[in-house]
């Protein structure tokens, strides 16, 4: 299954068969294709004639071509049919609907894969601003106890004074 989705389901491998026939017919044999041509080539033995089941499916090959702007769909007096266009011709020589999903799927696959890559880069930038927030605060809290410990005799001295003249004053 390819995660390509329409209105009503997804494409499955046997639906690109059946775009890829349709696709053939329509650039190979210069005809426009109806339900019934899928029919006579076996792609609808599994409906056992059942029309409406047939019908559905072939309204969803449309609605692919449609929505990939493949083809004219036209209104036969008879049915719906699908006609080639330059478009279908350009996708038949660069090998067809399962060549199509194929670089759709990779493409899917490359922008999940830059989606995850820039969600970590911004977990990591924002892991590297709480790294240099902490380290921040730890270079002022290494400045405050060096100063300390540089002049502590100086600080003793003024507490030393300030008591005195407390005592003084009193």
């Amino acid at each position: 299954m390819y995660a390509i989705k329409t209105i009503e389901m997804e494409i499955t491998d046997k639906d690109i068969e059946k775009i890829d026939f349709i696709l053939n017919r329509l650039v190979e044999h210069d005809v426009n294709v109806i339900a019934n041509d899928l029919y006579k080539e076996g792609y609808y033995d599994e409906y056992n004639n059942d029309t409406e089941l047939i019908e559905k499916d072939f309204k969803f090959l449309q609605s692919v071509y449609q929505n990939i702007g493949i083809g004219k769909i036209v209104d036969t007096k008879d049915s719906e049919c699908i006609f080639s266009d330059s478009r279908a011709i350009l996708l038949h020589k660069n090998g067809g609907f399962k060549k199509y999903f194929e670089n759709l799927k990779a493409n899917q696959s490359k922008d999940n894969e830059r989606q995850l890559l820039k969600d970590k880069i911004d977990k990591l930038k924002l892991e590297e601003l709480e790294y240099k927030e902490t380290i921040r605060s730890l270079e002022e809290e290494l400045k405050i106890s060096s100063l300390i410990k540089n002049y502590w005799w100086l600080i003793l001295s003024a507490i030393g004074i300030g008591i005195s003249i407390g005592k003084f004053l009193i």
